[in-house]
């Protein structure tokens, strides 16, 4: 987890979160140790510049908005407002790729033509992001890669990860299908340990270890809602301690707030 004082001021290199992968408690301790760390400020310039600095090394989108809007000069009601708009727009998409992951699990349990796999992905979009000759093209590369001696070195490739933009993902997820079909289940497992995904990863395993279809189905189902509760609870965390920042509550109070959100 990324922790205030990292960074180019200590020389230690940041270790940057994501909200599907870090537990609950971790978010409100971030929260809460951001505003440790704000807290001796009592000057705005300092402050600002303290949360800029976090802002700058952090990738997690939502979180890096909230400190943008930390610094910015909108009130607490508007940061709320476009933060819970900023949190929808990013649960979507992760909600999209999970989905997209499961269209292909699902297809390559049962072994479906990939054409039919990619149009089924396609669909997920009101317009196509890329074309079927250009998807397959790409996926007919990852085929010969992964078929070649050394493919290790570049497994990075392979990779399937929510944090994909789309059209990267369905290109990986094309040919992980195309591989499964042409080489068969077991050879999907020499994947398994360079895949980034919990939930495709744990869904190939199944798929590996010859689940059917309909079992599979119900189980993508609800680990899929498991893990899109589980982001919604860090998204609200996140969005109401950063709003409490926001009106420089004192830590106590977010302490209590956050405590809203802990076992």
């Amino acid at each position: 987890m990324t922790t205030p004082a990292d960074g180019p001021a200590t020389g230690t290199p940041r270790r940057d979160f994501d909200l599907l992968d870090i537990p609950l408690e971790g978010v409100a301790a971030y929260w809460l140790s951001l505003h440790k760390l704000l807290e001796p400020h009592k000057k705005l310039k300092n402050a600002q510049r303290q949360v800029q600095d976090e802002a700058q090394y952090t990738t997690e989108p939502l979180v890096r908005y909230l400190l943008e809007a930390l610094v910015s000069d909108m009130d607490v009601p508007d940061m709320r407002r476009l933060g819970q708009a900023r949190a929808d727009m990013l649960l979507d998409t992760v909600a999209r790729r999970l989905q997209l992951m499961r269209v292909a699990l699902l297809d390559m349990a049962t072994a479906e033509n990939p054409r039919r796999t990619l149009a089924k992905m396609t669909a997920q979009h009101a317009a196509p992001l890329i074309d079927e000759e250009k998807a397959f093209s790409l996926a007919q590369q990852l085929l010969g890669l992964a078929a070649s001696p050394g493919w290790e070195a570049k497994a990075h490739y392979f990779a399937v990860d929510h944090r994909l933009k789309d059209d990267k993902l369905m290109v990986a997820l094309l040919f992980h299908a195309a591989w499964t079909r042409r080489e068969g289940k077991m050879a999907a497992r020499q994947f398994l340990p360079h895949l980034s995904s919990v939930f495709f990863q744990q869904g190939l395993a199944l798929v590996i270890d010859g689940f059917d279809a309909p079992f599979l189905r119900k189980r993508l189902k609800v680990h899929q809602a498991a893990i899109m509760a589980d982001a919604r609870r860090k998204a609200a965390c996140s969005l109401e301690l950063a709003c409490a920042i926001k009106h420089r509550l004192p830590y106590e109070v977010v302490f209590t707030m956050a405590k809203a959100w802990l076992s």
